[in-house]
């Protein structure tokens, strides 16, 4: 990780003015002033803790200003103000790299609407028993099987009263998602199967009118006749 300089100030803080500062100087004190430890730099003393121990106000390479014992920073034990612990425990914690990434947000989303109640969408998901895999509890996992979604697409289970997994999820359109909806009515004719929205478009037919003649119980090919225009 690059690390940003800040420019360094001896200007004491509220913390640093409130150290107990000794009238006397040591001859035992060591003098530390300018040296780097790790990403530490000592810009002054500040005085001694409640064991005599002497104290040094630091500036970290992030920026940030810290008192550390002068003891732990010789011996090695202290050489940030805390950065380098937390970035440590952020790598370990996201070992992909793909925390902030589109495909990662659409993998959180389908845990989500699953797994979680209080989510709107969990009645038509998790609600009616639509469930992720145990393969893909675990981006990781998911990521393997599916890879980065295409410009402009998303993700789609293909067998819509089948859970997330392996097999039966795509990337697919929004065109091509809204034909899997399971509020779709599909129609077969003639050994081809398609919603009727899709039939509408192949005759050249109302949508509305192949909907309102499928709500009255007509089947092709009746339900397939000529839409009779309005006379004037």
């Amino acid at each position: 990780m690059e690390h940003r300089s800040y420019p360094l100030t001896t200007r004491l803080s509220r913390q640093e003015r409130a150290m107990p500062h000794s009238t006397k100087s040591s001859p035992k004190r060591i003098d530390i002033t300018g040296q780097r430890f790790g990403r530490l730099v000592v810009l002054c003393g500040v005085g001694s803790n409640a064991t005599g121990r002497a104290m040094w106000s630091c500036q970290c390479d992030c920026g940030t200003r810290t008192i550390v014992m002068g003891a732990k920073l010789r011996n090695g034990h202290t050489t940030s103000c805390g950065c380098v612990r937390y970035e440590r425990l952020l790598k370990a914690s996201t070992t992909h790299g793909k925390a902030h990434s589109r495909v990662y947000r659409i993998w959180a989303g389908m845990i989500q609407r699953c797994t979680n109640p209080a989510k709107t969408e969990w009645p038509r998901y998790g609600g009616r028993g639509i469930t992720v895999c145990d393969r893909w509890m675990a981006f990781e996992h998911f990521y393997a099987d599916m890879g980065d979604p295409p410009q402009n697409m998303s993700l789609d289970r293909i067998d819509g009263e089948r859970g997330y997994e392996p097999g039966n999820c795509r990337w697919a359109s929004t065109a091509d998602q809204c034909r899997n909806q399971t509020s779709n009515i599909v129609v077969e004719f003639e050994g081809k199967r398609q919603i009727l929205k899709d039939w509408a478009r192949e005759l050249g037919l109302s949508p509305w009118a192949l909907y309102s003649r499928h709500r009255r119980g007509e089947v092709p090919p009746q339900l397939f006749r000529p839409v009779k225009r309005s006379q004037r």
